[in-house]
């Protein structure tokens, strides 16, 4: 599938450690299977584990 502009630049500020990314860009991302949720050791201020985002092993393929 090819990336628009928008996706290959959040797959690359993911790459680098960014996550703050445009909710549809991120639903394409995850249908797409180039990035996935994981819950983090960290706890919100709420008490609530943080969701974060991460490369997939194909995301991590696509941006090298």
């Amino acid at each position: 599938m090819p990336l628009t502009v928008p996706q290959q630049r959040a797959l690359v500020d993911l790459a680098h450690g960014w996550s703050a990314l445009n909710p549809r860009v991120l639903r394409t991302l995850l249908d797409a299977g180039l990035v996935e949720y994981f819950v983090s050791g960290e706890r919100s201020p709420f008490g609530i584990r943080v969701r974060r985002v991460r490369l997939t092993e194909r995301g991590r393929r696509r941006v090298a």
